[in-house]
């Protein structure tokens, strides 16, 4: 996967680093960034104006937790978005290292395409 070399982005991202696990990708934040203003750079995507967003980088016990208290669901997944009610900011993303380096296994993909893939996903849902 190609993704764009961003420098700025119409959306402002603000990555947070919730596990040391994510040490063994230090590309990761930069993948992010990369993603999301392949997001931003299309034609087709509606982006509104001063947009923000917040992801992190976590492990599948906090993903797991997050998936058990807001979706009843007790099982990590690889990434959860929780759209914002008001402001510029569109929400929250959420990626869990172990079921990302698991399923890029899987699919014999590299772990910074399935990070980049993950963190788009994760951004459509937010912006519907």
């Amino acid at each position: 996967m190609t993704l764009p070399s961003a420098e700025t982005t119409a959306i402002q991202t603000e990555i947070a680093v919730l596990s040391d696990l994510w040490n063994s990708l230090p590309e990761a934040e930069s993948v992010v960034h990369r993603a999301v203003e392949a997001v931003a750079s299309r034609a087709d995507v509606a982006v509104p104006a001063g947009a923000e967003l917040s992801l992190a980088l976590a492990d599948d016990a906090a993903v797991q937790a997050l998936n058990r208290d807001y979706r009843a669901k007790d099982k990590p997944t690889n990434v959860l978005s929780f759209p914002a009610v008001h402001g510029p900011l569109l929400g929250d993303v959420i990626i869990a290292w172990e079921t990302l380096l698991r399923e890029a296994a899987e699919e014999s993909l590299p772990t910074a395409d399935h990070l980049a893939h993950l963190t788009i996903h994760g951004l459509l849902h937010l912006l519907g």
